[in-house]
């Protein structure tokens, strides 16, 4: 396959990891690349950094734009798009140089796929790859096999930027700024139910965790889980039915990591808060409808959790403050970008 590949860059304050992030796709070993970085509104140096790059490299093009969000980037670099095929990186990661080469095997391998999907460079994903294709260089899937992978909390997972897409016209949803990925893929795959999904058993995408600013954690977590439960809304529509309970029970997991944020809050916290009280009175609404599904997929620990917090919240959220007190830290689940 030599096919033009457009590769979508969401930039916004990424002065640190730009050039880096840059470097690697230029020096792909597939070099049949449109580059579109898209400037979300930055106020650092990166709309400069991308016009130093696009001046060195005719693959470039640079998009300025005001801030609207990731979602909204991506949909603004992908009306630019005029590749066969669409990738995604992220400004603060990087790719080994034949990332887009191993993503390209999976449609010369499947004349069928719709998707082609390579690993996250980590452990974890060289052994979840080596299982899920029986340690072959590559494997397919079928449809429904894909949504099942990519939905699963340590599958395949719903992110963008380890996977290359055909030709599409659908585009994110903007009113997500988190799970808008996940939600974008299952979107995807649902539009092309007779096509299958070539999975590479490589690793090839360097993935850095963001780090969040103390300051704002907790509103940013608010409007994040609460958004995470609107998406999922959405999910649920696209998944077979036989996956709606998988899907309803991360929401019973989320609806109640937000009622358990809210009432671990002070009095004069949430007195401060009134305006989220909307959001609260909608979580409980989710954690209540959910509930029994959150109680037959999750473990035995979050079991109890869930219980606990229907039956006996005061006593759930007596335990975690003197955990807090004690300073005893309590590992967080992991969850999809």
């Amino acid at each position: 396959m030599n096919s033009l590949i457009s590769v979508v860059v969401p930039i916004y304050n990424a002065e640190d990891t730009l050039e880096r992030c840059i470097e690697s796709i230029v020096g792909q070993t597939y070099s049949n690349l449109q580059i579109i970085l898209v400037n979300d509104g930055s106020i650092d140096a990166s709309l400069s950094i991308c016009e130093r790059y696009a001046a060195l490299d005719t693959r470039i093009t640079t998009v300025d734009s005001i801030n609207q969000g990731v979602s909204a980037a991506r949909n603004l670099g992908l009306s630019r798009a005029i590749g066969t095929y669409y990738g995604f990186v992220d400004a603060d990661d990087w790719i080994e140089p034949s990332h887009f080469e191993e993503l390209a095997k999976g449609f010369d391998f499947n004349s069928t796929s719709c998707l082609s999907v390579v690993g996250v460079v980590a452990e974890s994903w060289e052994r979840y790859l080596d299982a899920l294709c029986e340690e072959s260089e590559m494997c397919v899937l079928s449809n429904e096999q894909a949504m099942d992978e990519i939905t699963k909390e340590y599958g395949l997972r719903g992110y963008l930027w380890n996977k290359l897409f055909l030709t599409t016209p659908i585009r994110l949803d903007s009113a997500f700024s988190v799970c808008e990925d996940l939600e974008f893929v299952v979107r995807y795959l649902s539009l092309n139910k007779n096509q299958s999904v070539s999975v590479i058993n490589a690793c090839t995408y360097h993935y850095i965790v963001p780090v969040q600013q103390h300051f704002s954690v907790r509103r940013y977590n608010y409007a994040r889980l609460y958004t995470r439960l609107l998406a999922y809304d959405s999910i649920i529509g696209f998944v077979p039915d036989h996956l709606v309970g998988r899907i309803k029970s991360y929401q019973c997991y989320y609806a109640y990591e937000m009622l358990v944020a809210w009432y671990n809050q002070p009095k004069i916290d949430k007195s401060a808060d009134n305006r989220r009280r909307d959001r609260i009175d909608e979580a409980e609404r989710y954690f209540r409808t959910t509930y029994t599904y959150g109680l037959n997929l999750y473990s035995t620990k979050y079991r109890l959790k869930f219980r606990m917090f229907r039956y006996v919240p005061g006593i759930l959220i007596s335990l975690l403050r003197l955990k807090q007190a004690l300073g005893i830290t309590i590992p967080e689940r992991s969850g999809s970008r």
